[in-house]
């Protein structure tokens, strides 16, 4: 089957929409938020009552004491543009435009692996926007199966 402009394989239309798929929860995954940093409790404490005798006039005075409660702080939560992982979404979208205009499935490659070493760097979150981003990879893997810019297992990508 031909395409547009010439280009044999599956039609570059319906790959259009991946890409779109692809690239919005890309984006909407950046955010959400992606890790909760780590939140402390300080423990509480007790200040027991301090006696002073007042040798003059022979009375002791009583300072009371007090008690601290613990506290509990929680964590922050970083969205994924607070995260590395911004970076790479942007090198990774550099790589995979070079990959659409010239049609070489070695760039889609490098573009679906920059992608995914940003999962990585952040520490594979995989709860709310690490997830989404999984999805996103996802999303993207098939654009570029779609577009025949991923070769088929077996395939040779770095002919072109």
């Amino acid at each position: 089957m031909t395409g547009p402009a010439g280009v044999t394989g599956p039609s570059r239309w319906p790959a259009a929409r991946w890409w779109v798929a692809a690239a919005v929860t890309a984006v909407v995954s950046l955010g959400l938020p992606w890790s909760v940093t780590g939140g402390y409790t300080s423990p509480g404490f007790v200040v027991p009552d301090i006696s002073v005798a007042n040798p003059a006039d022979g009375t002791i005075t009583t300072i009371p004491g007090m008690i601290g409660l613990p506290i509990t702080s929680p964590g922050l939560h970083l969205a994924g543009y607070q995260t590395p992982a911004r970076v790479l979404v942007v090198v990774a979208a550099v790589l995979l435009v070079v990959a659409v205009r010239r049609r070489s499935p070695r760039w889609g490659v490098a573009g679906l692996a920059v992608a995914a070493f940003g999962l990585v760097l952040a520490g594979v979150p995989l709860t709310g926007g690490g997830a989404v981003y999984l999805a996103a990879l996802v999303l993207l893997a098939v654009a570029l199966r779609r577009s025949a810019l991923l070769p088929r297992r077996g395939g040779v990508p770095w002919e072109s």
